[in-house]
């Protein structure tokens, strides 16, 4: 990012896993055990998904603030 002076949100992920299903398989979520199934099921909530405790880096003009 600093080589290009970047600005934008970082936000690592992990590999070859999708985040929903790393956060069922970390207990790193707070949805109730009988909605994980239904959920499971549905491809828009899946590519949304997101967690509070990821990392996120904000960086301006390449460098991290």
């Amino acid at each position: 990012m600093k080589n290009n002076s970047l600005s934008g949100v970082f936000t690592p992920y992990p590999l070859e896993q999708g985040v929903f299903d790393w956060a069922i398989d970390n207990d790193m979520h707070n949805i109730k055990p009988e909605k994980i199934m239904e959920k499971s099921n549905q491809p828009d909530f899946i590519g949304g998904f997101t967690i509070a405790s990821q990392a996120y880096y904000h960086y301006k003009h390449g460098a991290r603030i």
